[in-house]
C-alpha cells in the first residue's frame, strides 16, 4: 500500500469567509479583513491566500471561524489534487467539530456526570465548564 505524503502548503487560491465569531477575532488581533462580493452577489468579510496552509484551515474550522470557503479557478484540472485535498479537508474538519459536539453532549448525558453532579453541587460539569486537556490527559 502506498503511504501519500501529506502536503505541507496547498497552491490553490481561495477565499476564506468569516461567520461573526472569526470576525470578532481577526479584529481584535488587529488583522485587515478584505470585504468580498462572493458568487451569489453577497458582500462577505475574510481573507484571500494564493497558497495556504491545510492545518491553519483545519484549526478555523474546528473552531468554528469559517462561514465558507471559495475558489474560482478558470479551469480546475490542473488543480485537481488540491482541489480533492480541500474538499477532504473541510470533510474532516466538519466532522470532527461535529464529532466533538456529540461526544461532549454524551458524556455530559452520562450517568457518571449526573451523579457527580448531585454529589457535588458546588462543582457541577456542564457545557460552561472549563476542561483543561493538560489535567484530563494526566488522570488517563
Amino acid at each position: 500500500m502506498a503511504t501519500e505524503k501529506r502536503k505541507k502548503i496547498l497552491e490553490l487560491p481561495i477565499k476564506i469567509i468569516f461567520n461573526e465569531e472569526g470576525i470578532n477575532f481577526f479584529i481584535k488581533s488587529n488583522k485587515k479583513l478584505n470585504k468580498f462580493k462572493l458568487a451569489d452577489d453577497v458582500e462577505q468579510y475574510g481573507i484571500f491566500f494564493d497558497s495556504f496552509s491545510p492545518a491553519s484551515v483545519q484549526k478555523m474550522l474546528l473552531i468554528n471561524y469559517i462561514s465558507s470557503i471559495e475558489i474560482s479557478r478558470p479551469e480546475f484540472v490542473s488543480k485537481r489534487q488540491e482541489v480533492m485535498d480541500l474538499s477532504k479537508l473541510i470533510t474532516y474538519g466538519t466532522l470532527y467539530r461535529r464529532f466533538d459536539d456529540i461526544v461532549l453532549t454524551k458524556v455530559l448525558d452520562s450517568e457518571v456526570i449526573k451523579k457527580w453532579n448531585r454529589a457535588n453541587p458546588s462543582g457541577i460539569i456542564d457545557r460552561k465548564t472549563n476542561l483543561s486537556d493538560t489535567y484530563l490527559l494526566q488522570s488517563i
